[in-house]
């Protein structure tokens, strides 16, 4: 295991466990408010304007860019989010990670590794009993959704009083295999974060939603239409647009890029939401990913998301 030369001599696993333990101490070094980052925030290294793009998890110490996905490139650790905010190398966040626990009496014990623990109030469901739930969840019905599509796309509201989703409009998340990996759940209320996923590391850049349900769509269409969320993902559905799928947020991964592939695609007409945010992904996407597929812009058809249209209003733009 490679060892870092600094003050004191420490493995980099070590010293990933001490930016653990002294998380705080070293946020707080960056210039960055803890609390702020816990309640979520615009991301720090990327810049975005998005107050909620951004977010800290105190418990399992990792971090997450919504809009740009930062942490893919950096991955989501305190060592990642060093490395981003003050644009160094991977070695030179460690050795300031130790610099900063040195002077500024940073707590030393090291734990052993441990796996981390499970989610308080977090439980899965059987393919059963989300068969059996009530799919006509109110809040989508309220934003314009058929019941038909809430059927297919399973959702539900989560009533419980201990689960971590309680009081969310809910969707399944499923691989392209049909194999559920977690939830998202959408607040109904405006007062709490907009999306929170279930378990928190819901590997969501590692999956497209949707791809279970239109994979089909796609292959005989020989496109996709790539949209931010899952709500803009059912929304084209319903309209009639069943070759899409959804990238849950601001960046298309290297791992999704391979599930288009994989599955003949090699085309995309983008639809991200009509904001700063949005069209610098779609730029970015462009940029990054021309050379795999040929992808048509179209997110400046749109002035709103997706899903606040009517099916005969997307029905209209894309005729």
């Amino acid at each position: 295991m490679e060892t870092i030369q600094t003050m004191t001599q420490l493995s980099s696993r070590e010293v990933f466990d001490l930016a653990k333990n002294n998380d705080r101490l070293i946020i707080e070094s960056l210039g960055l408010g803890y609390e702020q980052l816990s309640n979520g925030c615009a991301c720090p290294i990327h810049g975005g304007d998005n107050r909620k793009g951004f977010s800290y998890s105190k418990d399992l110490k990792i971090w997450q860019c919504w809009t740009q996905g930062c942490h893919e490139e950096l991955t989501g650790s305190i060592v990642g989010l060093v490395q981003g905010v003050l644009n160094i190398s991977r070695e030179e966040a460690l050795d300031y990670i130790v610099k900063v626990c040195q002077g500024k009496g940073g707590n030393w014990n090291v734990a052993p590794f441990a796996p981390p623990p499970e989610e308080e109030g977090y439980r899965t469901f059987s393919d059963e009993e989300i068969d059996q739930m009530d799919h006509k969840v109110q809040y989508f019905l309220d934003r314009g959704f058929e019941a038909k599509t809430l059927e297919t796309f399973k959702t539900f509201y989560d009533d419980s009083t201990k689960r971590s989703l309680r009081g969310r409009a809910c969707i399944p998340l499923f691989d392209e295999d049909n194999l559920l990996v977690g939830f998202t759940g959408r607040t109904t209320t405006g007062h709490e974060i907009k999306w929170c996923h279930q378990p928190r590391k819901v590997p969501c850049g590692k999956i497209l939603f949707g791809l279970n349900i239109t994979k089909p769509y796609i292959k005989e269409a020989g496109f996709t239409y790539l949209t931010e969320s899952p709500l803009d993902c059912m929304k084209l559905y319903e309209a009639g647009y069943k070759n899409c799928v959804s990238i849950f947020g601001g960046n298309f991964s290297k791992h999704q890029k391979e599930l288009l592939v994989k599955n003949k695609c090699f085309s995309i007409h983008t639809i991200f939401d009509p904001d700063k945010a949005g069209f610098k992904c779609e730029q970015k996407l462009i940029n990054k990913y021309s050379i795999y597929f040929k992808i048509t812009p179209l997110s400046d058809k749109f002035t709103k998301d997706i899903s606040d249209y009517s099916v005969e209003e997307i029905q209209k733009i894309l005729q």
